[in-house]
């Protein structure tokens, strides 16, 4: 995986203690960030047994500070779903969503995902953006998800393989 493109920026698989350490750490942040109670996704229990929830988490740094993250999460019938993607205010700007978000597909695409799933805020316009740009389009609902105007979004992984 490595340098992926822009100076200074870093994705790579977590896998060391502290990399694992390090994106908990930013999913915690990202759940403040949203300002939703995610008990819904049993988000105290996803902590507790972290990263036991993900078949794999992508960490992105810009130098030598952490930055950004993104999980990779089994739906099963060759499905995963993108899950977390964030990236720290300090960091906005610089490509870091959309490297992690094109490192995942990748990772996704070489695992033998064929679809790929995830579901976003209406009000993160420009995350929005990025999937769209990215070839996400609109999809039914595949799980329930309390808030209101939750966008759910696929992309089919066989397309450009």
């Amino acid at each position: 995986m490595g340098n992926e493109k822009s100076p200074g920026i870093t994705i790579s698989l977590a896998e060391t203690r502290d990399d694992v350490a390090a994106v908990k750490s930013l999913f915690q942040e990202y759940a403040a960030f949203l300002g939703v109670d995610l008990c819904f996704q049993d988000f105290d229990r996803e902590m507790e047994t972290f990263p036991a929830f993900y078949k794999c988490l992508l960490f992105g740094r810009v130098g030598d500070a952490g930055a950004g993250a993104v999980g990779l999460k089994d739906r099963g019938e060759g499905v995963c779903e993108m899950k977390r993607l964030y990236v720290r205010p300090d960091f906005h700007g610089k490509g870091l969503g959309r490297q992690l978000a094109v490192a995942l597909i990748n990772e996704a695409r070489r695992r033998g995902y064929a679809r790929m799933v995830l579901d976003t805020l209406p009000r993160l316009d420009a995350a929005i953006a990025l999937y769209r740009n990215l070839g996400f389009v609109d999809t039914q609902k595949y799980y329930d998800n309390p808030e209101e105007g939750v966008l759910y979004m696929a992309l089919d992984l066989t397309d450009g393989r």
